[in-house]
């Protein structure tokens, strides 16, 4: 049988990058998941792995499967990208995931913004 330990760095990793895509302070992401503050930093910065009960509030209200928060995997065609995403920025620190999350959000407008002109595939 397989080591069944938890990749809590992974874990961590996986809630930030959620946060960074949602663009959320660590204020808002504590308000949304209804988790305190208190314990989103300390997760966060390393202090404490997060527990079920915040992983659970975390993956009911970004609507993500706890297969995903825990150990990384995708089943549903949407979390796959979502998934695909991650892997890119998961290396990443806080500030380069901010650009990045910036990057592509003005890449996201341009391209709906100039839909029309595009030629058809």
């Amino acid at each position: 049988m397989k080591n069944s330990t938890l990749d809590h760095n992974a874990i961590r990793k996986r809630i930030m990058a959620i946060r960074a895509t949602k663009k959320m302070t660590q204020e808002k992401f504590a308000d949304y998941t209804q988790i305190c503050l208190k314990t989103i930093s300390s997760i966060e910065s390393e202090d404490r792995n997060a527990g079920l009960e915040s992983v659970c509030k975390i993956a009911k209200a970004f609507n993500v499967s706890l297969d995903f928060l825990v150990l990384g995997r995708c089943y549903k065609k949407s979390m796959k990208k979502f998934s695909e995403l991650y892997l890119l920025i998961a290396d990443c620190n806080e500030s380069e995931v901010r650009m990045i999350c910036e990057t592509v959000a003005l890449l996201k407008t341009h391209l709906r913004a100039n839909r029309s002109t595009q030629i058809p595939h």
